[in-house]
């Protein structure tokens, strides 16, 4: 068993893989991308080292002038899916892979700010090239991680083309549902832990992650799919399935959920979802790891949504999608519903007790050579946003979520109803 102690903070084969392709328009060569990865990530060892910021910076931003120059009529801020390869780069350069093992299932035990986690790991042999899928398992009580890999996802479609890391959720199956605290970490925290831990490791593709909970590990599932929808591209239960609080669900809109050889508990969840409009939950009382599989390629994330709804279950849940929030307690059920229109270059948001937000957005969800028009709580006013690259690449390094870009934002204060 490897044994690993960090010290760092949260912050398919064949056919089927090329189902996950990415999608969207590149307008750069890889070159491209590979020379501005490159100066991003010496901006980003400066920031770390505190030395040389503002230098290393203007660097980035003269090869942005630059590429521009070239290729006359391109907005180098605009081109989203460019940025994505690019700031993916710097991420897969800075993998520290001490989890070395590949082609078995290994196990290991993690200690990361003081939590001790029990997983085990699947990486394959001889992987395709590029960023891989990656299932991460909360595992039912008395379900070993390298039973339940083995068990469940051996079948060669899967474990040739993604990494498979599948969690021990300890004995006290009542904290399983709660995200926790580092003090007290419930299942959300310990899953978001390996995952931070795991995309330090291994080249993950940010927008292929999936969420797994076997029996009761779903639980665990719910706890952080709620808290973090915009980071998973899905969640997928396993066996008897069901939910701590069915009102989480409002969360999942753009989470698309897959329950295999469940019960009732799976049957109620996917009315639930039903009932809530989102059509994206489908219940099976069979299937196998290559039906599982089969549906991850066509579900990849959502990373711009035209439509989100969130709920924050926790006064320290901030984020979601292109909105983070503040001015608000998880008691009084605040809730944000936001919906864009590129066609008509707007976006509408109904707010609820929630005093502060920050929209961030890109070319991929409005125009922003236009005028944007805002209908906050039924107020109105347009704006005209500059995209920064400061801003773009500094948000980069505090969320380090390639797989979502965004070259403006706009702090609004939110007015009454």
């Amino acid at each position: 068993m490897i044994m690993l102690t960090a010290t760092s903070t949260l912050p398919l084969a064949g056919v089927l893989l090329s189902l996950f392709a990415g999608t969207g328009e590149l307008r750069l060569k890889e070159s491209d991308h590979k020379n501005l990865s490159k100066l991003v990530g010496g901006y980003f060892t400066a920031l770390n080292e505190e030395k040389g910021v503002h230098e290393s910076l203007q660097k980035v931003i003269d090869q942005i002038a630059a590429t521009e120059k070239r290729m006359k009529g391109l907005k180098l801020l605009a081109a989203v899916r460019d940025w994505e390869q690019a700031f993916r780069l710097v991420t897969e350069d800075r993998l520290k892979e001490t989890l070395k093992k590949k082609g078995e299932v290994t196990e290991a035990r993690i200690q990361v700010n003081n939590i001790d986690l029990s997983i085990a790991y699947y990486v394959p042999k001889k992987p395709p090239k590029g960023a891989l899928p990656l299932l991460l398992v909360a595992c039912d009580g008395g379900e070993s991680p390298s039973a339940h890999l083995n068990t469940f996802w051996s079948e060669p479609v899967v474990r040739e083309a993604a990494i498979l890391v599948a969690l021990d959720m300890g004995k006290d199956e009542q904290s399983w549902g709660v995200f926790g605290s580092p003090a007290a970490p419930g299942g959300g925290l310990r899953l978001m832990t390996v995952l931070s831990q795991i995309q330090r490791e291994f080249p993950v593709d940010y927008n292929r992650r999936f969420l797994v909970g076997s029996g009761k590990g779903f639980s665990a599932v719910e706890a952080t799919a709620t808290s973090y929808p915009h980071y998973f591209a899905g969640a997928i239960g396993l066996g008897d399935v069901t939910v701590v609080d069915a009102g989480s669900l409002e969360n999942f809109r753009n989470l698309p959920t897959l329950l295999l050889k469940g019960g009732e508990g799976a049957k109620a969840i996917e009315a639930k979802v039903g009932e809530l409009g989102f059509a994206n939950c489908t219940a099976e009382a069979e299937g196998s790891a290559a039906q599982a599989w089969d549906w991850m390629s066509k579900n990849p994330r959502n990373a711009y949504p035209n439509h989100i709804t969130f709920v924050p279950k926790r006064d320290n849940t901030q984020a979601t999608h292109w909105v983070t929030l503040s001015g608000f307690q998880a008691t009084e059920n605040p809730r944000i519903e936001a919906k864009v229109d590129r066609a008509s270059n707007t976006m509408t948001m109904d707010v609820q007790r929630i005093s502060d937000i920050v929209i961030y957005l890109n070319d991929e969800l409005l125009d922003l050579e236009k005028p944007v028009r805002f209908v906050i709580n039924g107020t109105v006013h347009e704006r005209v946003l500059e995209r920064s690259a400061p801003d773009m690449i500094k948000n980069q390094y505090n969320t380090g979520d390639w797989g979502r870009v965004f070259s403006a934002n706009l702090p609004q204060d939110v007015p009454p109803k």
